[in-house]
């Protein structure tokens, strides 16, 4: 397959119309900046051959133009000897044409499906290498040249196609039709029992024999459980019976109730002595709280009088402090007044001593505001000058109108008029003169000729030769055109310099020198004016005259406010002692402050304290008050001697009580009344299991005597002696069959091995076609290529095997396009031609070495292969055989584009 041209219009960032071609039949460099479109390219013209029409989603959607519009492409190619034109307009229509022939529509994708042998893509699934035929290897998208898995996919898909060739060329002993019918008698044969993976068929006749002898196997071991539960359950039944007899013996029974008659009587005795227990218990209780109430009586009556004795004698002590408080009180309130007289007269001088000082303030600043004031004039001044130095050199620059910009425009109308005189000068006629001694030339205006120097004549011209006459020379080629555009170039010069005000390109250089040299005048005079008015602190000179105007303003308040007839420099003296009067006032005012803060404080601590006093007197009084009273009351109630007798008789009666109570524990722990009614409980329950356990074993003796009779064990056997006899038939039958799957698994194995060493003699040629390649870029190495994949798998550098992926991605990259190569070669000596190789942006990780040797590879295959290189540099593609596009000649004008998408190109 050859390309020959590619149109397109309103595809992804190619917006309008663009023709590309026509494509050289051997090596084309396309080169385009970034994001100019290459890529896009590739991207059109896989979309053209290998996308449908009516395609939608988001592959159409990554189709349409950034700018708006329907995307089409139209690309002409030949394949087979014919010369191909596919134009599709996506969303509207496709047609394919060539001599002779047209298909339309859905007939035009079918048609370029059978010429590029591929499969289309079902509904939105992704896109993969068998969906785009042999154009997967050999068009490769940009930054993935190199990717093993993309160029092994590839050439998977293929792989059919590559092996047949392979196998075409080598001869192989691939079994011819015989070996074709053996395959298929070994497929079919291995077919009836396993999967192409080897997985035994779930239809197959072996696998249902298995089934149905694994389901007899399977009722023949659950008749055998059955007879085996029948067993267990007679035994079962003779068990339960006999557990039956023994629950419900007699003697055993009235074993248990003999136990538990003891128990209650002993009980019964037990629950009389708690009782009387209780009962002494409580009589206890109530002797001991009456004696402990009247010892606690007894006790709080002594400790009221103690108390009582206490709080009188501290009530005469607070009053005592008191009075003593009130005393010191009244000394302290004494100073206070002081203090605050003193603290009034202090303050007045404070006043004065500040108002002094602030008038000495005012005057220092005024006198400060006058040497800022004379300042800023001067800086006022020397910025005016500035200024009108910066307004003369600006007015100076107004006048050039020479740049950089027009002194390159000059430089290149320059540097046309010299490469069109060299262009003349070399088509021109070179005469040398050698003339005897004697003997002069001139020409026809008679002016001499230097004879050591030659005559490059570039019109007709006439010559006097002394002693000879008249020649006239007439020079031969386009020299009149050059002559013309010679002239042209110099009338554009002139009008060049014309419209700068300059003679020549050097005065044009000295005039910029002149700019440039005012430029730095002029910055240098900005700097200085930006600096002085930065020391100043005002951003630009309207700012300066504003804030001299401001500190005229300030010092003439100043002025007015010290007063009529006052001395600003007087004053500004005294404003060192002004400051020390100041300070001195404050710090006695502070320290009268301090002194009558501390006599206030002292003075409300007292105060205070005397408060605390007289409120803890009060509480005093109240408690004494109050246990007086308690006392006479408790007195008049029981005296204390009638108290006495009454608490030696409740202690009496709760001793007596306590020995009671002792003795009727002692009994009862004597006769255990916790072992007695477990003892009790043990009976209670032995009696009541001696009944649970013959009911249980009545229930299940009648469970067991039913399930006797309901599993009918007679048809049980019947059913297994003819299960077991079926499977005495099944068994054999299965293992029959399980050989023969056996042998074809094993047959079709030993094919396939047979095969494979077969296969690996498909390598061979494209080892052999890789090789030339390898040894221009690797000498020392050689490569491994997988016989069922063909592709490279590892490279051998001496006695040393690398795999593939351990490889630099410059290596893989530079060996996979190696790879493709050979294909193509094969390809084009065994089926007459080879695709077009397309390679965007490749060899990118090449060092400077390497690429130039990849570049001598591609141009001597460019001798067989057709090979379309885009590139965002192709000046490193310069010097190969071949044509160079460049992107961006290749857009049309509108008009122009719709004919070419209408027309395309053949």
């Amino acid at each position: 397959m050859r390309l020959v041209s590619i149109a397109v219009r309103d595809f992804k960032k190619l917006a309008g119309s663009w023709r590309i071609g026509p494509l050289d039949p051997g090596l084309t460099v396309i080169g385009g900046d970034n994001e100019e479109g290459k890529s896009t390219v590739l991207a059109a013209l896989k979309a053209a051959l290998l996308e449908p029409w009516s395609v939608g989603g988001r592959v159409r959607d990554a189709m349409n133009p950034h700018t708006g519009g329907s995307p089409s492409v139209a690309v002409a190619f030949e394949l087979g000897g014919v010369g191909y034109r596919v134009e599709k307009e996506f969303g509207r229509g496709c047609t394919l044409l060539w001599p002779g022939g047209r298909r339309v529509g859905d007939e035009a994708e079918a048609e370029l499906q059978r010429l590029l042998r591929f499969e289309p893509r079902k509904g939105r699934a992704e896109r993969r290498p068998e969906h785009q035929g042999l154009l997967a290897l050999f068009w490769v998208d940009q930054g993935t040249s190199f990717l093993e898995a993309t160029t092994a996919g590839a050439i998977e898909a293929q792989r059919d196609r590559l092996a047949a060739a392979l196998r075409r060329e080598i001869g192989v002993v691939t079994g011819g039709p015989q070996l074709d019918r053996l395959r298929e008698r070994i497929e079919a044969g291995h077919g009836r029992f396993w999967t192409e993976r080897g997985q035994e068929k779930r239809n197959s006749e072996l696998a249902g024999l298995r089934v149905e002898i694994e389901r007899l196997e399977r009722e023949a071991a659950s008749l055998r459980a059955a007879r085996q539960r029948y067993d267990a359950t007679v035994d079962a039944l003779e068990r339960a019976r006999a557990e039956q007899d023994r629950a419900m013996a007699p003697e055993r029974r009235a074993r248990v109730r003999e136990r538990l008659q003891r128990a209650i009587d002993e009980l019964a005795r037990i629950e009389r002595l708690e009782q009387e227990r209780a009962l002494a218990a409580k009589a206890v209780e109530a002797a001991g709280a009456e004696f402990r109430r009247l010892e606690e009586e007894a006790r709080t009556r002594a400790e009221r009088c103690e108390r009582l004795a206490r709080d009188e004698a501290a009530l005469r002590a607070l009053e005592a402090e008191r009075d003593r408080l009130v005393e010191r009180t009244g000394e302290a309130e004494a100073r206070l007044r002081e203090l605050e007289q003193a603290q009034q007269r202090a303050t007045e001088a404070a006043v004065e001593a500040r108002r002094q000082l602030a008038l000495a303030r005012a005057a220092r600043e005024l006198v400060e505001r006058r040497g800022e004031a004379e300042r800023l004039r001067e800086a006022l001044a020397e910025a005016d000058g500035k200024a009108g130095a910066i307004d003369r050199y600006a007015a100076e620059l107004a006048a050039f109108r020479i740049d950089d910009a027009a002194l390159r425009r000059l430089q290149e109308r320059a540097g046309e008029v010299d490469r069109h005189e060299a262009g003349l000068l070399a088509q021109a006629t070179r005469i040398e003169l050698l003339p005897e001694p004697g003997r002069a030339a001139r020409t026809a205006e008679g002016v001499a000729i230097d004879p050591s120097r030659p005559l490059d004549l570039t019109a007709p011209s006439e010559l006097l030769l002394d002693g000879f006459g008249r020649i006239r020379i007439v020079p031969g080629g386009d020299l009149a055109a050059r002559r013309q555009a010679l002239a042209d170039a110099r009338t554009r010069l002139a009008a060049a310099l014309a419209e700068l005000g300059v003679a020549s390109l050097a005065e044009a250089r000295d005039a910029l020198d002149r700019r440039r040299e005012l430029e730095q005048k002029l910055a240098a005079e900005r700097r200085m004016l930006a600096g002085l008015l930065r020391g100043v602190g005002v951003a630009d000179l309207e700012a300066l005259r504003t804030r001299l105007q401001v500190e005229l303003r300030r010092l003439e308040n100043g002025r007015q406010s010290l007063g009529e007839g006052a001395d600003p420099a007087a004053l500004a003296a005294a404003h060192d002692g002004a400051v020390r009067e100041v300070e001195e006032a404050e710090r006695r005012l502070e320290q009268l402050r301090a002194e009558a803060g501390a006599a206030g404080r002292a003075v409300g601590a007292l105060r205070e304290q005397a408060a605390g006093l007289e409120g803890r007197r009060r509480e005093l009084v109240r408690a004494v008050e109050a246990a007086r009273e308690a006392t006479l009351a408790a007195q008049a109630r029981l005296s204390d001697r009638d108290l006495e007798a009454e608490l030696a008789a409740a202690e009496e009666r709760h001793a007596a009580g306590l020995a009671r109570l002792s003795a009727l524990e002692g009994e009862l722990a004597r006769l255990d009344a916790e072992g007695v009614r477990a003892r009790k409980e043990q009976a209670e329950r032995e009696a009541a299991a001696l009944d649970a356990e013959a009911a249980r074993c009545r229930q299940a003796v009648a469970k067991l005597e039913g399930e006797v009779q309901g599993l009918g064990i007679e048809a049980c056997d019947s059913r297994l002696d003819e299960i077991e006899r079926a499977l005495a038939g099944l068994r054999p039958r299965l293992a029959a069959l399980a050989r023969e799957a056996d042998a074809w698994k094993l047959l079709r194995a030993s094919l396939a091995a047979a095969e494979r060493q077969g296969a690996e003699q498909l390598v061979e040629p494209v080892g052999r076609r890789l090789l030339p390649y390898l040894r221009r870029l690797l000498p020392e190495a050689a490569i491994a290529i997988d016989p069922e994949r063909l592709v490279p798998t590892h490279l051998r550098r001496g006695d040393v095997e690398e795999p593939l992926a351990e490889l630099s991605v410059g290596t893989r990259e530079q060996l996979a396009v190696l790879v493709r190569l050979a294909l193509g070669d094969l390809l084009l000596e065994r089926e007459g031609e080879a695709p077009c190789l397309v390679l965007d942006d490749a060899l990118v990780f090449a060092d400077e070495g390497r690429f130039e040797t990849m570049k001598t590879i591609l141009a001597r295959a460019a001798q067989r292969l057709q090979i379309l290189v885009l590139t965002c540099r192709p000046r490193d593609w310069l010097g190969l055989p071949g044509s160079v596009i460049r992107l961006e000649t290749c857009r049309l004008a509108d008009e122009a584009g719709r004919v070419a998408a209408r027309a395309g190109s053949t």
